[in-house]
């Protein structure tokens, strides 16, 4: 069975941000460069789910970095055979904020 991936609303919200972002302050080819790592990621994530580096806080939580200053953050539940997009996370930010 192909592991699903989902995202969840703040997932989705971070991940159209820094696309936002990318478009305003840089160029369309950073935001596709951007969007084609991320997919990137979540395809190695699909088969291999374990493979990034695991939460400090949470078990089934994994991170891994997409673009220099960018992370991508999810859960793996392995029962259901899905990946749920957490949170892409600009590095910029306030790393207080960082939950995982």
């Amino acid at each position: 069975m192909a592991v699903k991936v989902v995202w969840t609303v703040d997932g989705t919200r971070s991940f159209q941000d820094i696309l936002e972002y990318l478009l305003l302050n840089f160029s369309e080819k950073e935001a596709h460069r951007f969007f084609h790592a991320v997919e990137a990621k979540l395809k190695l994530a699909q088969s291999n789910p374990m493979m990034y580096r695991q939460s400090a806080r949470f078990p089934n939580v994994h991170v891994t970095v997409v673009l220099k200053k960018v992370l991508l953050v999810y859960r793996y539940k392995q029962r259901e055979q899905i990946i749920e997009v957490l949170v892409c996370w600009d590095g910029r930010r306030d790393p207080k904020k960082f939950k995982f």
